[in-house]
């Protein structure tokens, strides 16, 4: 991540609209499968906003691998490693792993999807979050340094042929799918957006219920992101 971002990225990981929703939709998942006392690893932390709230369902490793926003957490007691998924080192297995918006960075993510499963105990599970199609890959990912965005099917069959049985799949964010396509009307014709749109207090506050809702209501067949719950068989 550039330097420049680090700053404004561990703000909006604690109060922008779109993390604050996307991290209580995965909370909501686990607390309605009344999972307790695991052994988890969160995947590219960030600056550690949702690794917090992941305490209360049991026992925490996380891992960063940029060096400037691993200095940005403050999580106690848990175990931060600085590192990549591949250069993590671990004597134990987990329960549960979860890596939002993590995979889409990585440039093998075969091999990435075979790690987590040397990771995790029999029957444990992968929380996973993603962009969501190619035909949405705009300036924004160019910046974020991703190499592909999702189609469900794609990331279903990416794990399944690892050996996971696949519990959910699904897209998120089904408004933000059309948003996104004006964004990239804008970006064609105006040139690159702002990374990131400021927006006032209340608005922020009323997308959050917003998509919240829609993420817990509508299940399309399209969006912005993909989300999967996996277990490993």
């Amino acid at each position: 991540m550039k330097k420049s971002y680090v700053e404004e990225y561990d703000s909006l990981s604690e109060t922008h609209w779109w993390w604050i929703s996307r991290n209580n939709f995965v909370l909501n998942k686990l607390s309605s499968l009344i999972l307790s006392n695991l052994e988890i690893l969160d995947v590219g932390c960030g600056s550690g906003t949702l690794s917090k709230e992941l305490l209360r369902f049991g026992v925490l490793t996380a891992i960063e691998p940029d060096p400037d926003l691993y200095q940005k957490i403050k999580i106690v007691p848990a175990d931060i490693q600085n590192c990549d998924l591949f250069a993590f080192k671990t004597f134990k297995n987990f329960d549960l792993i979860v890596m939002l918006d993590v995979l889409e960075h990585i440039s093998d993510d075969i091999a990435a999807i075979q790690k987590l499963a040397t990771l995790l105990k029999p029957n444990g599970l992968v929380f996973l979050n993603v962009p969501a199609y190619n035909s949405l890959w705009s300036r924004h990912d160019e910046l974020n340094y991703h190499y592909r965005r999702y189609h469900r099917e794609e990331l279903e069959a990416k794990f399944s042929n690892q050996g996971f049985k696949i519990l959910e799949c699904r897209y998120t964010f089904a408004s933000l799918f059309f948003l996104k396509k004006i964004f990239l009307l804008i970006e064609k014709y105006q040139g690159n957006p702002k990374q990131t749109i400021r927006i006032p207090k209340s608005l922020n506050k009323l997308l959050i219920h917003y998509f919240e809702l829609e993420n817990l209501i509508v299940n399309c067949k399209f969006g912005s992101s993909v989300f999967l719950v996996a277990k490993k068989i």
